[in-house]
């Protein structure tokens, strides 16, 4: 079983490039320009890592509460 992970980053060349990296892994992939697209694909489905970058603008704020969100859907869980 792959697991699942969620990316979030508004920079789209870092973010596809970690998305290609972690595919060649055996990774599945999602993406996500900002915390309200973060929100949207965990409101869609869960995942086994999400990881995001603080610095990103206003954007921040958003992708905090969905990293909040998303840990309030089980302990083994892990934001970074």
């Amino acid at each position: 079983m792959a697991y699942r992970i969620l990316i979030v980053d508004d920079d789209a060349d870092s973010r596809e490039m970690l998305a290609v990296q972690l595919g060649l892994h055996g990774y599945h992939v999602e993406t996500a320009e900002d915390g309200r697209a973060a929100l949207e694909r965990l409101a869609g489905r869960s995942y086994d890592a999400l990881l995001g970058r603080a610095a990103m603008s206003a954007a921040f704020f958003s992708l905090a509460y969905a990293s909040a969100l998303w840990r309030a859907s089980g302990p083994e869980k892990r934001v970074l």
